[in-house]
Formats: structure tokens, C-alpha cells, sequence
């Protein structure tokens, strides 16, 4: 049995034909009740838990052997945008290069509820 489908929106960078040429990151507006299910330092939502979105960066850490897991979901659905790919060695004193991280994989994984599952 196959369980449900998740899909992320494609994003785009565009340059304004401006002086400095800015650029600016996009994606297509989500028509529907968007929800933020998880973050990249520990964050669940608990008052509308799911478990779609928790399956899947517990499927990425275990594909990757604990090398990787994709955390700060959110979107409307199983159609998500915005996934932050978090590595074992993002930790608070090394951060991935866009946001803060989890404590730890471990600490994430306790904090969903699963334990580390290696």
C-alpha cells in the first residue's frame, strides 16, 4: 500500500533589470489554508498535527543512513514549500547557511516524537 503524495512548489529567482540588479526568490501562490508543520530548530505544531509531513524528514533521515533530513515544512496539504535540508553537522554553533538549526538530529527527532531512529 502506498502511502500519501507530498510535492513541493517549484521556486524561482528572478533579477530586476534595475541598478545593482536585485534578485528575489518566488514561488506560485497556495490557494487553501496554509499550515507550518515543523521548523528547523524544533518546532511542531501540535494544535494541528499530521502525520505526513513528520513521515517524510523521518523517510530522509532514514534514506540518507542520518546523513540528512528535510525539516521546516510547510504548505497547504501535502503540497509544501520552503524545506530546509538540515545536515548532522548543522549544529547551533554551525548553522546551515540560511537559517538556524536544530539543536541536534537526535533533539529533533525527540521532539517529533520518534526517537533517533538508528
Amino acid at each position: 500500500m502506498l502511502g500519501r503524495r507530498i510535492d513541493f512548489l517549484e521556486c524561482f529567482i528572478l533579477e530586476l533589470d534595475r541598478p545593482n540588479k536585485p534578485l528575489f526568490a518566488a514561488e506560485k501562490f497556495i490557494e487553501g489554508h496554509y499550515e507550518k508543520h515543523s521548523s528547523n530548530n524544533g518546532f511542531v505544531e501540535e494544535s494541528h498535527y499530521r502525520l505526513t509531513p513528520h513521515a517524510f524528514s523521518h523517510f530522509t533521515y532514514m534514506v540518507t543512513n542520518g546523513q540528512r533530513i528535510i525539516v521546516d515544512l510547510q504548505g497547504v496539504g501535502d503540497l509544501f514549500t520552503d524545506p530546509q535540508a538540515c545536515l548532522p553537522s548543522h549544529t547551533l554553533s554551525s548553522p546551515p547557511p540560511s537559517a538556524a538549526p536544530p539543536p541536534s538530529l537526535s533533539l529533533l527527532f525527540f521532539i517529533l516524537g520518534s526517537g533517533d531512529p538508528r
